[in-house]
Protein backbone atom coordinates (compact mmCIF):
# COMPACT_ATOMS: atom_id res chain seq x y z
CA UNK A 1 0.00 0.00 0.00
CA UNK A 2 2.29 2.62 1.08
CA UNK A 3 4.39 1.79 -2.54
CA UNK A 4 1.60 2.46 -4.41
CA UNK A 5 0.80 6.11 -2.41
CA UNK A 6 4.69 7.00 -2.86
CA UNK A 7 4.44 5.76 -6.34
CA UNK A 8 1.06 7.90 -7.25
CA UNK A 9 2.62 11.24 -5.74
CA UNK A 10 5.81 11.05 -8.05
CA UNK A 11 3.23 10.50 -10.94
CA UNK A 12 1.67 13.46 -9.67
CA UNK A 13 4.39 15.58 -9.08
CA UNK A 14 5.88 14.49 -12.36
CA UNK A 15 2.91 15.87 -14.58
CA UNK A 16 3.30 19.08 -12.42
CA UNK A 17 6.67 19.68 -13.87
CA UNK A 18 5.51 18.72 -17.13
CA UNK A 19 2.35 21.24 -17.07
CA UNK A 20 5.00 23.79 -15.57
CA UNK A 21 7.68 23.13 -18.48
CA UNK A 22 4.72 23.23 -21.59
CA UNK A 23 3.63 26.40 -20.30
CA UNK A 24 7.23 28.33 -19.99
CA UNK A 25 7.62 26.72 -23.59
CA UNK A 26 4.30 28.24 -24.88
CA UNK A 27 5.36 31.92 -23.52
CA UNK A 28 8.96 31.94 -23.98
CA UNK A 29 7.74 31.80 -28.14
CA UNK A 30 5.47 34.68 -28.18
CA UNK A 31 7.02 37.02 -29.65
CA UNK A 32 5.86 41.07 -29.34
CA UNK A 33 4.96 43.02 -32.37
CA UNK A 34 3.92 47.18 -32.27
CA UNK A 35 2.13 48.97 -35.04
CA UNK A 36 4.36 51.03 -37.28
CA UNK A 37 2.04 52.56 -39.62
CA UNK A 38 -1.91 52.24 -40.18
CA UNK A 39 -2.30 49.25 -43.09
CA UNK A 40 -3.81 45.88 -42.94
CA UNK A 41 -2.68 42.99 -39.79
CA UNK A 42 -1.39 40.59 -42.64
CA UNK A 43 1.29 43.49 -44.09
CA UNK A 44 5.12 43.49 -42.28
CA UNK A 45 4.85 46.89 -43.07
CA UNK A 46 2.23 47.39 -39.88
CA UNK A 47 4.61 45.59 -37.86
CA UNK A 48 7.33 46.13 -36.24
CA UNK A 49 9.38 44.29 -33.36
CA UNK A 50 9.85 46.97 -30.99
CA UNK A 51 8.11 50.29 -30.08
CA UNK A 52 8.82 52.94 -32.77
CA UNK A 53 11.08 50.58 -34.68
CA UNK A 54 11.67 50.00 -38.22
CA UNK A 55 8.80 47.85 -39.68
CA UNK A 56 9.19 44.54 -41.62
CA UNK A 57 8.62 42.46 -38.46
CA UNK A 58 6.71 39.23 -39.05
CA UNK A 59 3.18 39.55 -38.78
CA UNK A 60 1.42 39.00 -35.70
CA UNK A 61 0.17 34.76 -34.96
CA UNK A 62 -1.55 33.33 -32.24
CA UNK A 63 0.23 33.54 -28.96
CA UNK A 64 1.96 36.48 -29.68
CA UNK A 65 2.00 39.76 -27.60
CA UNK A 66 0.72 42.83 -29.95
CA UNK A 67 0.38 46.78 -29.16
CA UNK A 68 -1.62 48.86 -31.66
CA UNK A 69 0.09 52.25 -31.22
CA UNK A 70 -2.26 55.34 -30.95
CA UNK A 71 -3.35 56.89 -34.24
CA UNK A 72 -2.70 53.59 -36.26
CA UNK A 73 -5.43 51.71 -37.16
CA UNK A 74 -4.77 47.86 -37.79
CA UNK A 75 -7.49 46.16 -40.30
CA UNK A 76 -8.05 42.18 -39.74
CA UNK A 77 -9.22 40.91 -42.55
CA UNK A 78 -10.14 37.43 -41.57
CA UNK A 79 -10.89 35.26 -38.20
CA UNK A 80 -8.34 35.21 -36.28
CA UNK A 81 -7.37 32.80 -32.70
CA UNK A 82 -7.23 34.86 -29.26
CA UNK A 83 -4.27 37.81 -29.57
CA UNK A 84 -3.13 39.62 -26.08
CA UNK A 85 -3.08 43.00 -26.92
CA UNK A 86 -2.57 46.59 -25.59
CA UNK A 87 -4.20 49.95 -26.91
CA UNK A 88 -1.85 53.28 -25.88
CA UNK A 89 -2.79 57.20 -26.98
Amino acid sequence: MRMKLLSKKANNLFFFFVLILLFTVSLSNAANRFSVATGNWSSTATWSATLGGASGASVPVAGDVVTIAGGFTVYLAALWKWILYTFYG
